[in-house]
């Protein structure tokens, strides 16, 4: 029997024929391996972590063309602002007056400064942002066995939300970046329709401040000068009441000069020129005399003063012969005639603020979310696994095609 010599040498050209004449096989071998992944993918036991996502959102404030919406309300403002609504009261009234006024937005441009800040307050309270999170199922109840523990999910949630302040050029101290939201979730989709209710309904809320802020505006601004008008009717009975004792007092005094008038019999005077009257004393060093220039009223004799106090009692106006009475009067009816509550209700009405559809404080950029991971997800995972039973599948059927041409090679040598 002659003897084969066996050779160690590869044959490439015959591995890749071997490969090719076995390809089915080793199609078959690698699918095996891939449907065994599959299911064991789908009956497993979903104990997987899910990888979160870092959100990054962006807070822009409203635009120039949307801030020139507030320039003729602005504009009056300023104007109010330098005018002295109220002039020469006491300084309690004045600051009585200026403490209403800094209770309400009237009297502080509305700008995008004013309008952001707003925003940002309003979306920094745990409240709302609680009650956001219940409306758009951030968080959902089912997944929680009581309502203590979904609360207290929210409380977390509320709490882990972190809302970023912008940075500035350390010189020049322009704005570098905006405000921003950050947020880690793991599911951006359900996150995004909760920022796009939040920006919603923080511009509504903001809106609504606004108005109801106006709204108390006039009212404290109606009471505010209806409170200046009985203090200055007050100041009016005042000034009638010492009105009335100084004519008393100036009667009393005519009536006794019309009686040294007549005891005189001086009905009328003859004064064209200052009287000189002159008091004579006499002393150790010599005669003092002491000249004095004043008339006594009595030497304008009694038919005029006696009309004078008839005149004086048959006064209908009293309050045309006192000056304090007339200024009074003026600021009266100044603060009856004041128009400003209309005069910024016409200018709000062409403001965002009194047209619902279009107003807006800020905005969140919900739809420009940035997002990244922290790992990789549940479905990139499990990508990754199906590959890898593929590439081994692959390797493993080449194997087994090899050894078993190997196997079967060896056999026909042995036979022969």
């Amino acid at each position: 029997m002659s003897k084969k010599i066996v050779s160690d040498e590869i044959d490439l050209l015959g591995f890749i024929l071997i490969l090719w004449k076995n390809k089915i096989k080793i199609f078959l071998i690698t699918a095996l391996f891939v449907i065994t992944m599959l299911l064991y993918q789908s009956t497993k036991i979903k104990t997987t972590t899910i990888s979160k996502i870092t959100a990054i959102t962006e807070i822009r404030p409203v635009t120039s063309f949307d801030e020139a919406k507030y320039e003729a309300y602005n504009f009056y403002i300023k104007k109010m602002n330098q005018l002295e609504i109220i002039k020469d009261l006491e300084i309690k009234d004045l600051q009585r007056a200026r403490e209403n006024i800094n209770k309400s937005f009237i009297g502080v441009e509305i700008n995008k400064v004013y309008l952001l800040e707003l925003f940002i307050d309003q979306i920094r309270k745990n409240d709302f942002i609680s009650k956001i999170a219940k409306k758009s199922n951030l968080i959902k109840t089912e997944n929680y066995e009581s309502s203590e523990a979904y609360e207290k999910a929210i409380n977390e949630l509320v709490n882990s939300i972190k809302i970023v302040s912008p940075e500035y050029h350390e010189k020049t101290g322009e704005r570098l970046t905006n405000w921003k939201i950050i947020f880690d979730t793991y599911n951006i989709s359900n996150w995004n329709n909760f920022l796009k209710l939040l920006n919603e309904s923080a511009n509504k809320e903001i809106q609504i401040f606004l108005r109801d802020t106006f709204e108390d505006y006039k009212a404290s601004k109606e009471k505010l000068i209806k409170y200046e008008i009985e203090d200055i009717e007050i100041k009016i009975l005042d000034e009638l009441e010492n009105y009335e004792k100084q004519m008393i007092n100036r009667i009393a005094f005519l009536t006794e000069q019309a009686a040294i008038a007549r005891k005189l019999e001086i009905a009328k005077t003859n004064l064209t020129s200052n009287t000189f009257r002159s008091q004579t004393f006499s002393t150790e060093s010599g005669i003092i005399t002491n000249l004095r220039t004043e008339t006594p009223y009595y030497m304008r004799g009694y038919e005029m003063i006696e009309k004078e106090i008839d005149l004086i009692k048959n006064r209908n106006n009293q309050k045309s012969f006192n000056d304090s009475l007339i200024q009074l009067e003026s600021k009266k009816n100044l603060l009856r005639q004041n128009r400003d509550n209309e005069r910024i209700q016409s200018l709000l009405e062409d403001t965002p603020i009194l047209k619902s559809n279009s107003f807006s404080a800020a905005k969140i950029l919900f739809e420009k979310t940035m997002s990244s991971r922290k790992g990789f997800s549940k479905a990139d995972n499990n990508k990754k696994m199906i590959i890898l039973s593929g590439i081994i599948g692959v390797i493993f059927a080449i194997f087994y095609v090899i050894i078993s041409a190997a196997i079967q090679k060896r056999n026909k040598v042995f036979k022969s």
